[in-house]
């Protein structure tokens, strides 16, 4: 609040407001009311008057329980209600006055306020109204700031504070003081420097120091950074305190239990009880998301859950945005050296054949060819497509091609999953080495009807 006090009283409306008093001794009411904007017109302000009066009276009075009285029954009206809780406490240090026993330090503290010893009543109540007012909109938009922050990836989220990430941290700790003094630009400025500026140093001159000096000061905080290579050990480093803040997540947010109730509601595509479990993205990213760390739990926790993920993952390791394009949605990497990419889809009968038959086999098969030939997929919708059960099931017996060089592979393993199959393994407790040997064995099973091989295989196993 002493911030936004600060930006309040060198802001050019509250100048003029000053000018405007100190120059007219005598305004009417009319001319006091204007100095108070309202977006829905003078009458939603009027109440203003009876406040300013009700402040003057209050200088005449003497005793505990006359100032009491009147500051028991001030009338904020014309004030934003978003933000009276937090106006009540910066002038009195309590929300509720109303037959509160602590009577002498509210007192205490109006008196010590702005307008408890102000020497223009007028004035420092117009710099209260505007204060309700900024913080009335802050609170208004605190979702959208709180997603702009999350875009920026320089933030680190929690219910109780946000603070920055590492490398930011050091960054803006060297300029903070600074930052703050600057002045608000006007928006054509703002839009001109956002637009066509390409270093910080173009925004702001004390934005240009020796970054040289912040890495000095990352190796104190971090000896472990001393070798080499100091921009691969920060990458490391960041990559092993996100793996281990991810970790804590699962065994805090996403524990086995949270996990079925999100795939159920994700099954029934309520995404009311996914935004209030916190998820602020598409259904399929969350998919991908919730998916990838189901398979962490089944795989007992194998591996580093941080590498699983082609998301975009924001500073509290929850999504931002689906996989890119080319490659599969998730790749878990095994020890012994063989892996599975999982791919997930929300998508139902036409769509699922339009939009999954061409890119899941090719991601498999680009992948035996580029990166790893002992490695299958595991496709996992809500519900599965018979047309897809059927293709799928048919390129165990088909070649794939590597369009550039005609090379070959034969036969691609593709494992489909509805997510009630996927919930009813979390629900076992089933472990990756048991489902490895269900999945290998009903593979080679001679059925090729991919419809009636899911149907009598996996969908009876796992239902």
């Amino acid at each position: 609040i002493e911030f936004l006090v600060k930006k309040i009283l060198v802001s050019e409306k509250t100048q003029q407001v000053k000018e405007i008093l100190e120059t007219y001794k005598d305004l009417s009411e009319d001319e006091i009311l204007a100095l108070f904007p309202h977006g829905k017109g003078v009458s939603y302000v009027r109440p203003i008057l009876e406040l300013y009066s009700s402040f003057l009276r209050y200088k005449e009075l003497s005793t505990t329980e006359e100032k009491y009285e009147v500051l028991k029954n001030l009338n904020f009206s014309s004030f934003k209600s978003r933000s009276l809780v937090q106006i009540k406490e910066f002038l009195f240090g309590v929300s509720n006055l109303t037959n509160n026993l602590n009577k002498e330090n509210i007192i205490k503290k109006y008196e010590s306020s702005c307008l408890g010893n102000s020497k223009n009543i007028l004035y420092d109540l117009y710099v209260i109204y505007t204060l309700s007012s900024y913080l009335a909109n802050l609170m208004e938009y605190q979702d959208l700031h709180l997603r702009y922050f999350k875009l920026a990836d320089i933030f680190i989220i929690d219910s109780e504070k946000i603070e920055l990430d590492i490398i930011p941290k050091f960054y803006f700790k060297k300029i903070q003081e600074s930052l703050l003094d600057v002045p608000i630009l006007s928006y054509e400025l703002y839009r001109e420097k956002l637009e066509k500026s390409e270093k910080l140093s173009e925004i702001y001159e004390f934005m240009d120091f020796d970054i040289n000096i912040l890495k000095d000061e990352i190796i104190r905080k971090y000896p472990s950074l001393r070798g080499k290579d100091f921009e691969e050990e920060i990458k490391t480093l960041i990559s092993d305190e996100k793996e281990q803040k991810f970790k804590k997540l699962i065994e805090t947010k996403f524990k086995k239990e949270n996990l079925v109730k999100l795939l159920k509601h994700l099954n029934e595509g309520n995404s009311k009880k996914l935004k209030e479990f916190g998820f602020d993205t598409s259904l399929p990213t969350i998919l991908e998301y919730l998916i990838g760390i189901s398979w962490y739990l089944i795989s007992e926790k194998e591996g580093k859950i941080y590498n699983i993920f082609n998301l975009k993952l924001d500073s509290n390791l929850l999504p931002i945005r689906f996989a890119s394009g080319g490659q599969a949605d998730l790749i878990y990497k095994y020890s012994d050296g063989h892996d599975v990419l999982l791919e997930a889809t929300m998508t139902q009968k036409d769509n699922q054949r339009k939009l999954e038959l061409e890119p899941v086999p090719r991601h498999l098969g680009r992948y035996r060819m580029d990166v790893n030939d002992n490695a299958y997929t595991i496709f996992i919708a809500p519900n599965l497509d018979p047309n897809v059960l059927v293709n799928f099931r048919a390129m165990k017996e088909l070649p794939y091609y590597n369009p550039s060089n005609l090379n070959k592979i034969n036969g691609l393993k593709i494992i489909p999953l509805s997510l009630e199959n996927l919930i009813y393994i979390l629900n076992s407790n089933l472990h990756y080495s048991k489902l490895r040997e269900d999945f290998e064995k009903y593979y080679q099973l001679e059925e090729k009807n991919g419809y009636v091989w899911f149907e009598n295989t996996i969908n009876i196993e796992y239902l």
